[in-house]
């Protein structure tokens, strides 16, 4: 094998090593974008529920008293 033969080898390896490092990264930025969206949807999910706990109208019992707040049916009605 000649000199330029070992060089176009080692060339063609790198180059192969470099995309394969880039599928890797693209991958990985992929993986974080959607991880992003899901926390995302967590956080409106989550927001969504403390609105719905504040604004809702359910009865509730407390030792002896009963407790009444919002309904959520008004607040589904209203969306």
């Amino acid at each position: 094998m000649t000199n330029t033969e070992q060089i176009c080898i080692s060339t063609a390896r790198k180059r192969k090593a470099r995309k394969e490092i880039e599928r890797q990264q693209v991958s990985k930025t992929n993986e974080q974008l959607i991880l992003a969206e899901e926390e995302e949807r967590i956080v409106e999910i989550t927001n969504l529920e403390e609105f719905v706990f504040y604004t809702t109208k359910t009865r509730f019992r407390t030792e002896s008293m009963v407790v009444f707040c919002e309904s959520p049916s008004r607040l589904t009605d209203e969306l």
